[in-house]
């Protein structure tokens, strides 16, 4: 026990008030003229014992409504034991809202990973020792800074709970870097971080410069989750066709065989229909199933539901799909140099046509560009959505001015060099990349591609398919734009590949032919070439293939759309401006479809996103851990002292005894209190009569 105001204990001398109004009080009865004086004798003896008691009550009473409400003003607290020291600390508290942090931990209450979570960090930070401040991070994908470095403990508690589990990668090793960040300005000496997980991410993290507390908030062991990883819809070749579905699905932490339901539902009719039903049973903890279904008319989206007895994360088990055609994408190759350079390329964009996304390839020579581009954008009334550039040539004026024109109307651009481009078509080039090649490379003899954090956006979790990539030689590129992603280096040095999102441009190191590498012959070279060209196609022929919150941070928009109206999977419908990068979209979490409405000076757009779980927050084992050189601390190590006030406890007692002291005195004024009040004989009753 102690106490905070020790002065405010002076208060305790007012108990002389009310001592001094009990002596001053006179309590006499009044003179009654009875016959019978010996009977009123008794009476009045009987009245006064009580009054006298009645007064000693209610002035210990007045005594303890003095002493209880000084000692509350005092501020007492209770000594207890806390995980960090006595002194004020800054403590940045990272806390994992990724999807896997839905998984529940309680199902009778609905309780989740992230309610305890948020749970444990609240009394912690009801536990700081005063003038403490804190700072709290989400490490979902992208990371944000839910509350500023502060030392309002209410702030913490609000940014807490509006923490909300979402479609969310991890990003954990980028959350602590923020945190870090925040820490850095703080003026206390002593700096901590707390990370909340539940361990499912096998993410990198940096060795971060602050001791570092990793807390699971969740039981060890393997929590059991079945999911849906990746869909396939292929609509119909005509009226009487049924609709065909590639689902992939996933589970982990089950035994070897897991049977499972799977339902398809109509999301526009309101008693959702079931369209189609199916048992099926995972073996080693995968299947692929191979479906296909006649919707009713009229309906817009299906959702697919997935069922099991034992599932902990009921989010990756529903995810719903438009049922609408699939908007063809036009890519224009552009062959310089050298023929039949995009001939992979062009294959791999027609193997990848009729699943969710519908490709139009384009081929021309260097030197009919202009003239094709021209009578495209007669023809369209507009340029195509990317345009491929293989292998570098000299652009003439000509095409100079209708390249010009067609970026600056949305087309999308991608160039891949040759080893023949000479220096001055390279630098001609130069002026629209985000990265510049200065140099043709010898690669080693046994090269290896080293996968970036950005790379998700163009690679599912698991083997990319490049992992046995043979180069002879490459270009050497050199990012020339602030917002220029990597997401491939070779051998973890230099640039595989550039990526610009905001201006929707990217380069290669290499060619899409087999001049200087196998990469076209690559298992991985389908999946890269298909996603790079979807992340360049201009927003409204975006077609509605899943994503991961986060994996979109901005979505370029041409410069005449002013305002866009966004529809949330539930139904809420909210505006937002584009930014000089583009509509800034990394805040889109709930699963489902998003609607973007928008107009230019054409005409009125409308485009989709679904948004998934990502794959790799399918599966619950714990992996997580911080690097072995990281400063770390325990719970066990770092227990003192805490304070618990006791203030309102006092305050309290200081009421009851103010309300029993009133009672006292105003309970012979109501005939309801006397009467149970009441014990005596009929004779006594009498009395009470006479005297009161």
């Amino acid at each position: 026990m102690g106490i905070a105001s020790p002065l405010a204990l002076l208060a305790a001398l007012l108990i002389a008030l009310p001592i001094a109004a009990h002596i001053l009080r006179r309590r006499d009865l009044p003179s009654r003229i009875l016959p019978t004086v010996a009977f009123l004798e008794r009476a009045i003896t009987h009245k006064r014992r009580r009054i006298r008691l009645v007064d000693i009550l209610i002035l210990i009473l007045r005594m303890g409504v003095v002493i209880l409400a000084a000692i509350g003003m005092a501020e007492p607290f209770m000594v207890g034991a806390s995980r960090y020291g006595e002194e004020a600390l800054a403590l940045a508290i990272v806390i994992d809202d990724s999807a896997s942090m839905a998984q529940l931990i309680d199902f009778s209450q609905k309780r989740s990973a992230l309610d305890e979570a948020v749970a444990r960090a609240i009394k912690i930070i009801e536990s700081l020792p005063q003038g403490s401040e804190i700072a709290i991070v989400a490490a979902g994908a992208p990371p944000r800074l839910i509350l500023p470095r502060t030392k309002d403990i209410k702030l913490g508690k609000g940014a807490l709970l509006s923490i909300q589990p979402g479609a969310r990668r991890n990003a954990i090793g980028a959350a602590i870097k923020m945190a870090e960040r925040q820490l850095g300005g703080a003026s206390l000496s002593e700096r901590r971080i707390l990370l909340l997980s539940d361990q499912s991410s096998d993410e990198s993290i940096p060795t971060p410069s602050f001791p570092v507390e990793l807390e699971k908030v969740i039981g060890s062991g393997y929590s059991p989750n079945i999911g849906i990883v990746e869909t396939q819809l292929v609509s119909p070749d005509s009226p009487n066709s049924p609709w065909l579905m590639t689902l992939d699905v996933r589970g982990s932490g089950f035994s070897s065989q897991v049977k499972a339901s799977l339902r398809i539902l109509s999301e526009d009719l309101p008693s959702h229909p079931t369209i189609l039903e199916k048992e099926f049973t995972l073996l080693d903890g995968s299947s692929s199933l191979h479906l296909s279904f006649h919707p009713p008319k009229g309906i817009r989206k299906i959702a697919i539901n997935i069922e099991t007895p034992e599932d902990r994360l009921p989010m990756d088990n529903r995810r719903v799909l438009p049922l609408e055609a699939s908007p063809q994408l036009s890519v224009l190759f552009v062959e310089g140099s050298t023929r039949r350079s995009a001939r992979f390329a062009i294959r791999a964009l027609e193997a990848a046509s009729g699943s969710a996304h519908t490709f139009l390839p384009l081929l021309v020579d260097a030197d009919r560009l202009p003239s094709f581009l021209a009578d495209y954008r007669s023809r369209e009334n507009s340029f195509p959505q990317v345009i491929v550039v293989s292998g570098f040539f000299a652009p003439s004026p000509e095409s100079i001015s209708v390249l010009e024109q067609a970026l600056e109307e949305g087309s999308g651009l991608l160039v891949a060099p040759e080893a023949s481009a000479s220096r001055d078509a390279v630098e001609a080039w130069a002026r629209w990349l985000p990265a510049r090649p200065v140099a043709l490379l010898p690669a080693p003899s046994h090269p290896s591609l080293t996968l970036e954090p950005t790379s998700h956006l163009f690679f599912r979790s698991g083997p990319t398919g490049l992992e046995g990539i043979r180069i002879s030689s490459y270009f050497e590129l050199v990012p020339l734009s602030d917002s220029a992603l990597i997401p491939l280096r070779i051998d973890g040095d230099h640039p595989f590949l550039v990526f610009d999102p905001s201006s929707r441009r990217a380069v290669l190191s290499v060619g899409l032919d087999d001049r200087l590498s196998d990469f076209p012959i690559q298992p991985g070279f389908l999946p890269l070439l298909v996603n790079l060209v979807l992340k360049l196609a201009p927003p409204e022929v975006l077609p509605a293939h899943p994503i991961s919150s986060g994996d979109l941070i901005t979505l370029p928009l041409p410069a005449t759309v002013k305002n866009v109206e966004i529809q949330t999977p539930s139904g809420l419908v909210f505006e937002r401006n584009p930014g000089p990068s583009g509509l800034d979209l990394s805040d889109l979490a709930e699963p489902g479809i998003y609607e973007l409405r928008f107009a230019d000076s054409k005409k009125k757009r409308i485009g989709r996103l679904v948004v998934v779980p990502p794959p790799e927050e399918i599966d619950l084992s714990p992996r997580l851990s911080l690097p072995r050189s990281a400063p770390t601390t325990s719970k066990a190590s770092n227990q003192s002292t805490t304070s618990l006030p006791l203030s309102p406890l006092f305050f309290f007692l200081s009421g009851l005894f103010a309300i029993a002291e009133g009672w006292l005195r105003l309970r012979d004024a109501f005939p309801l209190f006397q009467k149970m009040l009441r014990r005596r004989p009929h004779a006594k009753s009498i009395t009470s009569k006479v005297l009161g």
